[in-house]
């Protein structure tokens, strides 16, 4: 998780990715961190060294030579009808990423002999969610033979939304996809991650951008000794629960 600082390493983006790109096996993601400014910082390091999610993109696309285009992240709850899908499908709750659109974003890129390939070049990313999400409306309905024909006939269509001019990653992609929705094979998803390389970002907030609605939906959090969730942005920055929570349940030091 590199943090990323505006005028200080915002031009080393690009290789980092390229880096991890070359190590695949054992570099499966990239999570830029867009830096937040607190404890020493001052009014001149904010005004001088904020970089935001989008100047991020910028930057990614600038640095690959237009491989990563910004164009091609999405929002951290852009996976969400994902969950809905499965635990439409296998009855079960599954964890939902609600977090605020403006809290991270991401995408995938493939590593293969001819370089990298963003997931957005294998499938047109908005037709496929809206594929996933009308097969978890039909599963809804109920039914074995209902369920059965909702999954086939939504690999159809999730096949429809794959780009032709990458055919062959798009294939082995696609029969990833259906093995996990047809055979029940969810084990299959793991394959993805193999030549998958995960490209994100999550911009901590700190007292000046501190935002009442992302702190709201936080999906990261902080447990205190006496029971509390305080989500991680408000644990740091804005009313800074921190120092509060130290001097509560600080412990004395033993002398050994």
């Amino acid at each position: 998780m590199p943090t990323v600082i505006k005028g200080r390493n915002d031009h080393e983006v690009g290789a980092i990715i390229k880096y991890a790109a070359e190590r695949i096996k054992v570099i499966r993601g990239v999570n830029f961190q867009p830096v937040a400014f607190t404890g020493a910082a001052s009014e001149d390091d904010v005004r001088n060294e904020r970089i935001t999610i989008p100047e991020l993109a910028e930057r990614i696309e600038e640095q690959t030579d237009g491989v990563i285009k910004k164009d091609y992240f999405y929002p951290v709850p852009c996976v969400v009808p994902i969950s809905e899908l499965v635990e439409a499908y296998t009855g079960k709750p599954q964890i939902t990423f609600t977090t605020h659109q403006h809290c991270g974003a991401a995408t995938y890129v493939f590593v293969t002999d001819e370089g990298m390939v963003p997931v957005n070049k294998m499938v047109d990313v908005d037709a496929f969610f809206e594929s996933v999400e009308k097969m978890t409306a039909n599963l809804a309905k109920g039914g074995s033979l209902n369920k059965y024909v909702t999954l086939v006939e939504g690999v159809k269509d999730l096949y429809y939304s794959t780009r032709r001019a990458e055919q062959k990653n798009t294939g082995e992609f696609m029969k990833l996809i259906g093995k996990a929705l047809i055979m029940q094979n969810f084990e299959a998803l793991r394959e993805f991650h193999w030549n998958a390389l995960f490209i994100g970002t999550m911009h901590f907030m700190d007292k000046y951008n501190y935002d009442l609605c992302r702190v709201q939906r936080c999906c990261i959090h902080y447990a205190t000794p006496d029971g509390r969730l305080i989500p991680f942005c408000t644990y740091n920055s804005g009313p800074v629960y921190r120092e509060q929570v130290w001097k509560a349940f600080a412990q004395p030091g033993t002398e050994e």
